[in-house]
């Protein structure tokens, strides 16, 4: 009798696994049909030189180093994106942003800004209203107005790629002013959490 309630016990446990297994297993199987997944924002494939993840309400600052430039016919383009979510996490609450760029003015280049787009003739140039500024250390920057606020809903996955286009004109190759100089760039990102519907 009690081999026989063993052989059962052993049987039931089998099963038992069995059945969690394969439960689980087909739970895995069916994941990407069932769960939907939404994203939203650019449908351009770069690769990205910097990565922003917002995901509650922050100011955020990076620089990039224009070091190792020299004048020349095609610009220079760096990439970065911003978005709501990671490999593990997303925001879970709405979020507008806006971005700001100030530059040194230590060359003579121009600066152009795209999102979700890249730079041609009808692509828009984000960068308006550039003032020069002195700050309390006496050096001078080139500041350009916030871009407008971009929402991004905590329902939904989004991402900004943004191309930063430099414009070292040939002209200034002849020149030796130069050799030594390189602009910083520097992006400042606020973030803040909306309230309502987005």
């Amino acid at each position: 009798m009690k081999k026989r309630m063993m052989k059962y016990k052993i049987r039931f446990l089998f099963l038992s696994f069995t059945l969690t297994f394969l439960f689980f297993f087909s739970l895995f199987l069916l994941k990407p049909i069932t769960s939907a997944k939404f994203q939203s924002g650019t449908n351009i494939s770069l690769d990205v030189d910097y990565a922003v993840f917002l995901f509650q309400e922050e100011l955020f600052s990076f620089q990039m180093n224009t070091e190792g430039i020299v004048p020349r016919e095609e610009p220079y383009y760096y990439t970065f994106s911003v978005s709501n979510y990671d490999n593990k996490k997303m925001s879970d609450v709405d979020l507008s942003y806006s971005l700001q760029i100030r530059t040194t003015t230590n060359l003579p280049i121009t600066y152009e800004l795209y999102k979700n787009e890249s730079p041609g003739e009808d692509a828009i140039n984000l960068l308006k209203n550039c003032n020069t500024i002195q700050d309390e250390d006496g050096s001078w920057y080139y500041e350009f107005s916030k871009t407008e606020e971009t929402l991004f809903s905590y329902r939904v996955q989004s991402k900004d790629v943004y191309i930063l286009a430099i414009k070292f004109p040939l002209a200034y190759s002849f020149s030796d002013a130069y050799a030594d100089s390189l602009d910083l760039v520097e992006f400042t990102i606020e973030a803040k959490q909306v309230i309502g519907e987005v």
